[in-house]
């Protein structure tokens, strides 16, 4: 709907690309997943301020943010 893609265009995540630390903003109240290049799960929980990525070999991951208002996909670079 046009509500979830205005809140998806005022999600940030920065810095992106990132070596190590990625913080959102705003702090949404809700679950994440983290999936790798090949579509395994490398993190999930309840969604924080800061996700840590330094122990990540370099690449692109799939940040998933579910939300009482949908599903918001974030793409993360790691350096």
């Amino acid at each position: 709907s046009a509500v979830n893609q205005v809140e998806n265009q005022q999600i940030a995540l920065f810095p992106n690309p990132t070596t190590g630390m990625v913080k959102i903003s705003p702090l949404l109240e809700g679950t994440y997943r983290i999936y790798n290049e090949v579509g395994s799960t490398i993190g999930a929980g309840q969604i924080k301020e800061t996700f840590d990525f330094s122990n990540q070999s370099n690449g692109i991951y799939m940040l998933i943010l579910q939300t009482d208002n949908g599903m918001i996909y974030r793409k993360v670079v790691k350096q």
